[in-house]
């Protein structure tokens, strides 16, 4: 399971999910001189919290990051169950019972 930082090349930049920055995680993003710039992330971005879609494929567990364990009460999600951010998928996915393949997922709502 991956719990430290991973880096994510994407639009000639780095991101990671990082679940300790603010109340509910943030992103950090890197640029090519190597800067570091941090969005916390607030319930108003994220989106529903809605079920796996059986015909799209999603991270194992050791391939998404930031894993951690949610210390609030979501639809659907107990306290303690383990989510991090898939960058396949461009989600928060949720993992229930110890699988290794999540249950739910929810997508960033875009800051403007």
């Amino acid at each position: 399971m991956n719990t430290s930082l991973k880096w994510i090349f994407e639009n000639n930049s780095y991101y990671t999910w990082d679940s300790s920055i603010g109340n509910f995680g943030g992103f950090l993003y890197k640029n090519s001189n190597n800067e570091i710039t941090e969005q916390q992330i607030t319930l108003e971005n994220i989106g529903e919290i809605t079920k796996c879609i059986d015909t799209l494929e999603y991270s194992h567990i050791n391939d998404c990051i930031g894993i951690s364990n949610t210390s609030i009460t979501l639809p659907n999600i107990p306290i303690g169950s383990k989510y991090g951010w898939d960058p396949k998928t461009n989600c928060w996915v949720y993992f229930q019972n110890n699988e290794i393949k999540p249950s739910y997922f929810a997508k960033k709502i875009s800051s403007a």
